[in-house]
């Protein structure tokens, strides 16, 4: 009598086939509770562009902190109202070869990043690794302030 046989089951094999058919004959029951009241509309819901003006940091204005590893600058603001600080946002660009480049910005080790206050952005750029950056050079800059819709 010849006997032929493919794959000889063990009880390792009838286990994982059980497994297969527990996992895939269970299904969730989704039970919904009860609905709630309705809520309130909010006010506002979209942003707009309130202001945006362009300026320029010059190399001269970034000025080193006592670490030796950031570099520091600041920028009078006037768009930025206490509104502004208060409920709205502010989106800052660098100009990098004709194109408009998002802060924060990161090349190679360096990163480029800001902070707002009333009337005043604050940028610095530092190395990851904790060594003393290059010297920004004199770059343009975009900010864009954000304030709430009706």
């Amino acid at each position: 009598m010849i006997k032929l046989s493919l794959f000889k089951f063990n009880s390792y094999h009838y286990f994982l086939i059980t497994l297969l058919f527990l996992f895939t004959a269970c299904k969730k029951q989704e039970i919904k509770g009860p609905q709630g009241d309705p809520g309130t509309n909010g006010s506002g819901g979209n942003s707009y562009i309130a202001s945006s003006t362009v300026f320029s940091i010059d190399s001269t204005a970034w000025l080193i902190n006592a670490d030796n590893t950031i570099w520091e600058a600041t920028s009078s603001q006037s768009i930025i109202s206490q509104a502004v600080v208060d409920k709205g946002a502010v989106k800052v660009y660098m100009q990098l070869n004709n194109a408009w480049w998002e802060l924060p910005y990161s090349i190679a080790d360096q990163v480029t990043q800001f902070s707002f206050k009333l009337g005043q952005l604050n940028f610095i750029t530092h190395d990851v690794e904790g060594a003393k950056p290059k010297r920004p050079s004199t770059k343009n800059y975009r900010v864009v302030v954000l304030t709430e819709g009706i």
